[in-house]
C-alpha cells in the first residue's frame, strides 16, 4: 500500500505541473510539491501563480519547486503523512486537514492579528516547534490569510440576536463550522464540496457555509439566494515543508524560500480580493442578496464563532493553551 502511495505521486502529474516543466539543474534540489485542494480552484491558483514562481525566481540554482498535481496525485486526508514521511517535500492546503494531528492549527483559524504580526511576536515561531514535533515540517506562509467563510442560504435567513437565525434549515458543514452551525440553530449535514449542487437542488441541504471564493465553482450560483455578511474565521491554507529538507538547504536557499513567503503572503491578498470581487459580482447579478448583519448582532455572531473556534482548540489540544491564546487571539 505505501509503495502504490508513493508511485501515485511518482506518476501522477497534473497538466497544471507545466509551471514547473523546466527541470531541476544539477546544482538545485528539486522540491517535490503537492497541493490539497484541486488546481480548479481559485485559491490554489493563488499558490500557483504568485507564490511557485517568485520561489523558483529567488531559489535559483539552490533549489527548485517541482509541482506534481493536487489530490489526484496525494489525497487531501493523506498530504501530511506525505511530508512527514518525506514522500513529498513541500505540501500547500488546509491546515484544517491535518488538524486531527496537529489541532493548534485551530488558533489560526481564531486568530484576526496580521500575519506578519505572528512572525514578529513569535506565533509562528510557536507553530513551527509543534509543526516539527508532531509533523516533522516546517511552516514557510500562510497565504490568503484574509479570506473569509460565509453561510450561504436558498432561503432569507431571520436575524437573531446573535446572527443569522437557521433554526430548522439543514446546512452543509465541516467540523470547522460545526459549532458556529450549531448556535445559530442549524442541523448540520456532513457531505463533500462536490455535492453541494446536488444537495441544494434536491433540497437535502438548505445552505452550506463555505470560504466566500470558489463558490461559483461548485456550480451553485443560480440557486444560491443569500449570503451572510460579516465573513468568519479566515482560510486556513499553508505552505510547508519536510523538517528534514528544510535542515539540508543551504543558507541561501532557506533566505529564498523565505523571501518568496513573505511576498506571497502579501501578493496573495490582493490576487484573493480580486476574485473575490469579481465572483461576488457575478453572484450578484445571477440574484444572490446580501443579509449584512449591523451593530451588536454582527459583533455578537463573530464572537461567537470566535468562541466556538477556542473552545474546540481546548478541547482538542492536550495540555495549556495560554500560550497560544496569547499570540493569536
Amino acid at each position: 500500500m505505501f509503495k502504490k502511495f508513493t508511485f501515485l505521486i511518482t506518476l501522477g502529474v497534473s497538466s497544471a505541473a507545466a509551471i514547473a516543466a523546466i527541470p531541476a539543474t544539477a546544482d538545485e534540489t528539486a522540491l517535490r510539491t503537492v497541493t490539497s485542494l484541486p488546481t480548479t480552484l481559485t485559491v490554489t491558483q493563488s499558490f500557483l501563480q504568485v507564490f511557485v514562481p517568485k520561489a523558483n525566481e529567488l531559489g535559483k540554482g539552490q533549489y527548485k519547486i517541482d509541482y506534481k498535481g493536487g489530490p489526484e496525485v496525494v489525497p487531501a486526508s493523506k498530504g501530511a503523512s506525505a511530508i512527514q514521511r518525506g514522500i513529498v517535500d513541500v505540501l500547500w492546503g488546509p491546515a484544517g486537514y491535518y488538524a486531527g494531528t496537529v489541532p493548534e492549527a485551530y488558533a489560526m483559524m481564531g486568530s484576526h492579528r496580521p500575519v506578519e504580526e505572528l512572525w514578529a511576536n513569535g506565533g509562528f515561531d510557536l507553530l513551527n516547534r509543534i509543526w516539527a514535533k508532531k509533523l516533522n515540517a516546517r511552516i514557510l506562509a500562510w497565504g490568503e490569510s484574509e479570506t473569509q467563510m460565509h453561510v450561504f442560504t436558498v432561503f432569507k435567513p431571520k436575524v437573531s440576536p446573535i446572527g443569522p437565525d437557521l433554526s430548522g434549515k439543514k446546512i452543509r458543514t465541516s467540523p470547522t463550522y460545526l459549532a458556529l452551525l450549531k448556535a445559530m440553530g442549524a442541523t448540520p449535514v456532513r457531505m463533500p464540496g462536490p455535492e453541494v449542487y446536488t444537495g441544494l437542488q434536491r433540497g437535502v441541504i438548505d445552505g452550506f457555509a463555505w470560504p466566500v471564493s470558489g463558490v461559483t465553482q461548485l456550480g451553485v450560483g443560480d440557486l444560491i439566494k443569500y449570503r451572510v455578511d460579516p465573513g468568519f474565521y479566515r482560510n486556513n491554507s499553508i505552505v510547508i515543508i519536510n523538517l528534514d529538507v528544510w535542515n539540508k538547504l543551504s543558507r541561501d536557499g532557506k533566505d529564498a524560500l523565505q523571501k518568496a513567503s513573505r511576498h506571497y503572503e502579501k501578493a496573495s491578498l490582493k490576487f484573493m480580493a480580486d476574485d473575490i470581487e469579481r465572483e461576488s459580482k457575478v453572484l450578484v447579478e445571477k440574484g444572490m442578496k446580501i443579509l449584512k448583519l449591523d451593530g451588536e448582532v454582527a459583533k455578537k455572531y463573530i464572537e461567537t464563532a470566535d468562541n466556538a473556534m477556542w473552545q474546540r482548540l481546548d478541547t482538542l489540544v492536550e495540555g495549556d493553551t495560554s500560550g497560544l491564546k496569547a499570540k493569536f487571539r
